[in-house]
């Protein structure tokens, strides 16, 4: 999808806009009032989720400079990749479902025995990250059933993925698994890679994993066009990240 509309997409988005902001949100004397502001996007870069955050772990805070596998655990879809002080390994690339699909497995048991009314998808998302559920006044313990869900979506969808795409050799030259994304805050499912590949790399979940990929996106834009306001966009199927570079800003 990113090779297909990329180009639609900054097409679409180098342009002017009009902001409408309250103001009182900055004043310090809480005075309101709506403000316009212009903006110019002279530049826009579409790069792949996994690639943001491969940018952020080689060029963030503490650069990453040896060879490693990265698992991007996205709402929407699953990605992963080798990469190498080269480049990615673009045959060690997997792109798959997300955590969305744990979710409606989550929803499919629950609809067994409860009826769910009208709850949103998103009401749905924030009941499976907190573990608990409230249905007919009552508050449902989602824990055992959330670890059941994310280990079948690790079975079904993750691994077959990682075993088709990394190979013995690749496992030569890199020796650690970073895994990124909000998926990674989820103990049940980063457990399973960590099983699974533990014997041979070290995994790693690094700080504030969710924003891996919009640090990454701002950090490629101040590289790209140093004289500007470098912001960062990760437009996410459950939620959207804005990141702006402190150098650019004047902070």
């Amino acid at each position: 999808m990113y090779q297909l509309h990329q180009n639609t997409a900054k097409q679409r988005l180098t342009k002017s806009y009009d902001i409408i902001y309250d103001s009182s949100t900055y004043s310090m004397n809480g005075a309101s009032g709506k403000q316009a502001v212009s903006v110019n996007l002279n530049q826009v870069f579409v790069i792949p989720e996994v690639a943001g955050s491969i940018i952020t772990l080689r060029h963030g805070d503490m650069p990453e400079t040896g060879d490693f596998f990265v698992i991007s655990l996205g709402y929407g879809s699953c990605e992963g990749v080798l990469s190498t002080r080269s480049g990615i390994i673009r045959r060690t690339a997997i792109s798959s479902r997300g955590i969305r699909y744990a979710i409606n497995l989550m929803q499919d048991e629950l609809r067994k025995d409860h009826y769910l009314g009208f709850k949103t998808e998103h009401q749905l998302n924030v009941a499976f990250q907190r573990g608990k559920i409230n249905i007919n006044k009552r508050t449902l313990d989602l824990t055992s059933l959330r670890k059941k869900v994310l280990k079948s979506y690790y079975s079904n969808i993750i691994r077959p993925a990682l075993v088709n795409a990394f190979q013995d050799s690749d496992f030569e030259t890199a020796n650690k698994l970073y895994i990124v994304g909000g998926g990674a805050y989820f103990n049940e499912l980063t457990n399973e890679i960590s099983s699974e590949f533990s014997d041979v790399l070290n995994v790693i979940v690094p700080e504030n994993p969710h924003t891996m990929a919009v640090r990454g996106y701002c950090i490629n834009t101040q590289k790209q066009a140093p004289n500007d306001v470098a912001v960062g966009v990760d437009l996410g199927n459950a939620n959207t990240l804005v990141c702006v570079s402190k150098q650019s800003a004047g902070e």
